[in-house]
């Protein structure tokens, strides 16, 4: 071959390397101007798998903690837990803020429930008693103590004793830990699951928020658990989380951006109904179900998503084959939406003070309707939940 001929040869190739070349660096400057910089620093390292992500995002916060302090955002109402990963610390006192969005005041009780009410084993004589178990939105870190769904029935209904179990992160793995080995002991009449779809991904992982106790799935269907006892923060600070990196990748916000895309594809597998996620998910359901009737309670499950009406049924059907009610909320939440009812937060997915006063009237609604506690004074919910009974 002539070297006119070699040249030839190679023209063809560096062209298209020089073009992709231009090509990339044009949609890394594109990203660069079109993503602030919040958003540039919420994309994930390259190559990281997700539960290495959690753990270095942990990392990264705790390293920030002494800067924004215990009364800024974010803020820490919990301490570690070998059994649960984390809990909620008693005896809290602190104004809870994310600049812009809310500034609340938030305390718990003597049992490191969210509350200003401290709390016996024994339930008051002639009265009944409910506790509610569930995540942030139960616990209500973005309203007022008095304003959270859970506060409001218990101020609602004098003979009605109503706890609060709701833990920030928790999914429904840590909620039934919870209850199994702690709230049983609370002589519980009623135990509400305030259940979301988003639980799922919790109920996935053994580290999320910090790290956690999780179920796996055998082919018999039985529920092991494992990642217990929970390493201590200390011991998760001397992890080296920095062989998983890939730290000149991590320089390109496009390569960030394109795993970030490719993490969300892969996620959307995850609410299927046939998925392995949901297989785990009613299992957990079931046995946290089959543990507070055993012991005496009623279940009922309360479904706080509106985001995945493909489950909906999914749920139904599998309530009623516990013989659990069932709260679904999901139908009611977008009716509110579609009437212009703003009841979450704006730039957050957490209730305001309006989401809890809905909840806490569609909740009133069933419990009243369905004789699971007493004097009870029903509203008119403002609009529709779908309301099953089960045999609860």
């Amino acid at each position: 071959m002539n070297a006119d001929a070699r040249r030839r040869f190679w023209i063809g190739p560096v062209l298209a390397v020089t073009s992709l070349l231009v090509v990339l660096f044009s949609l890394e400057v594109g990203l660069r101007v079109v993503l602030d910089e919040e958003r540039e620093q919420r994309l994930p390292r390259f190559g990281v798998p997700e539960s290495v992500q959690a753990r270095i995002a942990w990392s990264e916060w705790q390293s920030r903690r002494d800067k924004y302090g215990t009364t800024s955002y974010p803020s820490s109402f919990d301490e570690p837990d070998r059994n649960l990963g984390w809990r909620i610390r008693p005896n809290v006192d602190v104004t809870h803020v994310k600049p812009g969005i809310y500034e609340v005041s938030v305390h718990t009780n003597n049992r490191g429930m969210r509350g200003l009410h401290d709390v016996a084993s024994e339930k008051r004589h002639g009265a009944a008693r409910v506790g509610v178990f569930g995540c942030s939105q139960t616990f209500g870190e973005t309203v007022n103590d008095e304003e959270t769904y859970v506060e409001r029935l218990g101020e609602r209904l004098e003979n009605v004793e109503f706890l609060n179990f709701g833990v920030r992160g928790y999914g429904t793995d840590q909620m039934l830990l919870y209850y199994e080995q702690d709230a049983r002991t609370y002589e519980l009449d009623v135990v509400v699951l305030a259940f979301a779809f988003y639980h799922m991904k919790r109920n996935d992982s053994g580290f999320l928020f910090y790290a956690k106790p999780y179920f796996t799935l055998s082919d018999s269907g039985a529920l092991a658990l494992s990642g217990v006892p929970v390493p201590s923060p200390e011991e998760l600070a001397a992890e080296d989380l920095e062989q998983y990196t890939w730290p000149l990748a991590d320089r390109s916000v496009l390569l960030r951006w394109t795993w970030q895309r490719s993490r969300n594809l892969r996620g959307r597998d995850l609410y299927s109904p046939d998925g392995d996620a949901w297989m785990l998910t009613r299992a957990l359901i079931s046995r946290f179900t089959e543990s507070a009737s055993a012991s005496g309670a009623h279940v009922v499950v309360m479904n706080i998503d509106e985001s995945h009406r493909e489950l909906e049924d999914e749920l139904a059907a599998l309530t009623d084959e516990l013989g659990a009610g069932l709260v679904n909320l999901g139908p009611a939440l977008r009716e509110a939406a579609e009437n212009g009812i703003s009841y979450t937060l704006p730039a957050d997915n957490h209730w305001n003070a309006e989401g809890h006063r809905l909840v806490a009237d569609w909740l009133q609604a069933y419990l009243c309707s369905h004789a699971l506690t007493r004097a009870c004074d029903r509203p008119d919910p403002p609009v529709s939940a779908s309301l099953s009974r089960g045999n609860a």
